[in-house]
């Protein structure tokens, strides 16, 4: 997640204080900085999420880290030159980027194939186009606080999206989940 100080998210405050309420106890790591993003990259996280700015770089997608005046881009090659495999846990990686129109469908796969490929993450949830901040901030909590709960997370990502569509919002459809349905969070023995 990104630094308020340094992007122009305007519900990143709330959003930050309704992710750390759906699973109590539970710690989350900030990276307001490309160098912070992959520090934590580096560990062992559970669920990676990226709530950012995407778009593209000479023909390659990135996802922007900090303001956007100076902002810290992060390519798919990024991943493999920083050393990003992971062995256990295996993480779910979710890509909640806003305004990335430019971006094409295949290219946004190039983040997909390189997490779940090269980077050894369960799986990847992401969206093919834009998606605005209001939306992007209400999936993201009623998805991630199924899946915290016990949902797998295909039944996460569907709970979400029907609860959308009886708002009468029908956008929860634009998130595709790259992972198996039947992924779920499990406690570890002695932890």
């Amino acid at each position: 997640i990104d630094n308020p100080d340094l992007t122009d998210l305007e519900l990143l405050e709330a959003h930050k204080r309704n992710l750390e309420q759906l699973q109590p106890g539970s710690v989350w790591e900030y990276a307001a900085t490309r160098d912070e993003v992959f520090k934590s990259l580096k560990g062992s996280p559970h669920v990676v999420y990226f709530y950012c700015h995407g778009g593209l770089q000479r023909d390659a997608p990135y996802l922007q880290v900090g303001s956007p005046q100076d902002p810290g881009r992060i390519l798919p090659s990024n991943l493999t030159a920083y050393k990003i495999a992971w062995e256990n846990p295996r993480p779910l990686v979710f890509l909640n980027g806003c305004h990335t129109t430019a971006v094409q469908p295949l290219q946004a796969l190039d983040f997909v194939s390189r997490f779940v490929a090269k980077c050894n993450c369960a799986g990847v949830i992401g969206t093919e186009i834009t998606i605005f901040e209001q939306l992007a901030t209400v999936f993201a909590q009623e998805c991630l606080q199924r899946f915290f709960a016990g949902q797998s997370i295909g039944e996460a990502v569907r709970g979400a999206r029907l609860k959308l569509l009886s708002e009468g919002n029908p956008l929860g459809l634009i998130y595709i989940p790259f992972v198996l349905g039947g992924l779920k969070l499990v406690s570890q023995p002695g932890g």
